[in-house]
């Protein structure tokens, strides 16, 4: 299995796409103001056990799915992308793929998110504690 990388503009900054040899691995957009960070690379690198080579070009048509997405165009980023689950699993994976079904302009709560990935009761994480 090979990963790669490359970055997409964003309204709110450069993100990391990860690619495998399976679709799109990881998306990410980074706190920092420079996106290439080590630690960006690193923390995928060890959930891989493999280090993402650099793909200038990798993340062309997502940079464009983003753009529509962004000028309100109704997208639905699973059908026009493969989407590698690797990293998820338990809750995380039900939860995404349950998104993933919710229909263009309609939302929902973390709790109703929950109900349909058959994990009623289910609560949000919590955010770590702030040094």
């Amino acid at each position: 299995m090979t990963f790669r990388y490359d970055f997409a503009p964003t309204p709110f900054g450069d993100a990391l796409a990860v690619f495998s040899d399976e679709g799109i691995v990881r998306f990410d957009l980074s706190e920092s103001e420079d996106p290439q960070v080590p630690w960006l690379l690193e923390g995928v690198s060890r959930q891989l056990h493999a280090v993402p080579e650099p793909d200038p070009g990798a993340a062309d048509d997502l940079a464009r799915l983003l753009d529509e997405y962004f000028d309100g165009e109704p997208v639905r980023f699973e059908e026009h992308l493969r989407l590698d689950w690797r990293l998820a699993e338990g809750f995380a994976l039900t939860a995404l793929q349950t998104i993933c079904s919710i229909p263009w302009g309609e939302t929902m709560s973390y709790g109703e998110v929950a109900v349909l990935a058959g994990h009623p009761g289910q609560h949000a994480p919590s955010a770590p504690p702030v040094d």
